[in-house]
């Protein structure tokens, strides 16, 4: 299908859709994840990184559709799009707070620690 497949959208907006996975990949903001492994933290600061930037363009495009009149279009952004990726941004900052990490030998050692630990004397 090729550029055929790019139809316009609300030129006023700037806009138009994509309908090609791989075109969406060629004109995304958002940065490929690298290949390989990575400690859980990695994954989601980078999921984070991709809320930001999905929320700092919707105040944008929600910005100027208000400009042009578009009280639609401004609406669908701000209700939809705008407050989920900033629910998803929040509930990820909550799980990438400073916390030192646990090793299997500190764990074992706090587990003897707890009071619920078990005593085999």
């Amino acid at each position: 299908m090729g550029s055929s497949s790019l139809l316009p959208l609300r030129g006023d907006l700037g806009g138009v859709s994509i309908a090609i996975a791989a075109d969406v990949a060629e004109t995304t903001r958002i940065e490929r994840t690298p290949r390989g492994r990575k400690e859980v933290p990695v994954p989601l600061s980078r999921l984070l990184d991709a809320h930001q930037i999905i929320i700092r363009r919707t105040c944008k495009l929600a910005g100027r559709a208000s400009e042009l009149g578009d009280d639609g279009t401004n609406d669908f952004l701000v209700s939809e799009v705008l407050r989920t990726n900033e629910l998803q941004a929040w509930f990820l900052s909550e799980h990438l707070v400073n916390v030192p990490l646990v090793t299997a030998e500190n764990a074992r050692e706090l587990a003897s620690l707890s009071m619920f630990a078990h005593d085999p004397d």
